[in-house]
């Protein structure tokens, strides 16, 4: 059996294994091809099996900041899927990441040592979005930001943004980035790189406080 808990004063998701786990990754990494060394996605897959319903791994794309090509698992609670494809991290989630991935794979030390340990990344409390954002309403259709993205977060209800109200239960807003075009609302979308490049594929932008009017601003006396 392969297992996962969190040392939340190290910040570090320990995943271990027992003999039986053990032997399962040692045979699903079996080489697949010649002078292949191992299957790393082998042994993905059996700890993607083994802990999905209480970590998930997701792409690095769709983790806010991050710039790396490690496994990275987050919280099940605090990951999903919107109706529209995309994977979307709430605010609250917890994010492990393993640091030495181009020097070791950490299916092999799970393989042969029983443990590996996760990283938690930094911040490990993320500030909360307000239920309802600023400048909301000039966000809908006809507002002065209209087509400009605004996030909603973890805390958002039916009460406060009932214009995000899922199609498939008429009493959850899923979080994420959204924004409206020409009446039509488009999101969620997550705050990762891949999220960010739909959204702008899409036709999305972000606000941008304009400039200030030089020709109102007080003269200074010389």
């Amino acid at each position: 059996m392969i297992n996962a808990k969190y040392d939340s004063k190290r910040h570090v998701l320990v995943i271990t294994a027992d003999n039986a786990g053990r032997s399962d990754l040692a045979d699903a990494m079996q080489p697949k091809r010649k002078y292949q060394s191992s299957d790393y996605w082998g042994g993905q897959g059996i700890v993607s099996e083994c802990l999905h319903e209480a970590y998930e791994f997701v792409d690095p794309g769709d983790v806010p900041g991050a710039m790396t090509d490690s496994p990275i698992l987050v919280d099940s609670d605090y990951t999903f899927i919107a109706d529209n494809g995309q994977r979307v991290i709430m605010e609250s989630a917890r994010v492990f990441w393993f640091p030495n991935y181009c020097i070791q794979c950490p299916w092999e030390a799970l393989r042969n040592r029983g443990r590996v340990e996760f990283e938690e990344a930094t911040p490990y409390e993320s500030p909360k979005s307000p239920a309802v954002p600023p400048h909301f309403e000039s966000y809908l259709p006809g507002g002065t930001r209209e087509g400009c993205a605004i996030w909603v977060g973890d805390d958002a209800t039916v009460a406060t943004t009932p214009e995000l109200v899922r199609n498939d239960c008429e009493d959850s807003v899923d979080p994420g980035l959204y924004f409206w075009r020409d009446g039509e609302r488009f999101g969620p979308y997550g705050a990762g790189a891949i999220g960010l490049g739909d959204l702008e594929k899409h036709g999305g932008r972000f606000w941008e406080e304009p400039a200030p009017d030089v020709r109102q601003l007080p003269l200074i006396a010389g």
